[in-house]
């Protein structure tokens, strides 16, 4: 076949052809790039709403109510005054007790 040579090869006459030239590359039709599309933005992040604020319990008609410290103190020292007297009328009160022959026995 000798159409069908190989370029830089002698044909049929003995004539060497010239490879052919390389074919021209056209430049890519020129078209806009496509949009970048942005990845739509997250959801707001709900919090929770805050808790209610905090109401001091209600006070019922039998609640104690919390006195005062002068109030405390004299309270202290009117328990600890009847109780000292109740501790010195149990406990340092000796009775005596007369036993036959005129001798004394002490009951703490």
């Amino acid at each position: 076949m000798p159409g069908l040579l190989k370029a830089g090869r002698e044909d049929a006459e003995g004539a060497t052809r010239a490879p052919p030239p390389p074919p021209k590359l056209r430049p890519p039709p020129l078209k806009p790039p496509p949009p970048k599309l942005r990845p739509p933005p997250p959801p707001p992040k709900l919090r929770p709403p805050p808790p209610p604020p905090r109401l001091p319990p209600p006070r019922c008609a039998s609640a104690p109510v919390k006195a005062s410290e002068s109030t405390n103190m004299l309270l202290r020292i009117i328990f600890n005054f009847f109780m000292l007297q109740n501790f010195k009328r149990y406990t340092l009160k000796q009775e005596v007790t007369r036993l036959p022959g005129g001798s004394r026995l002490l009951d703490l």
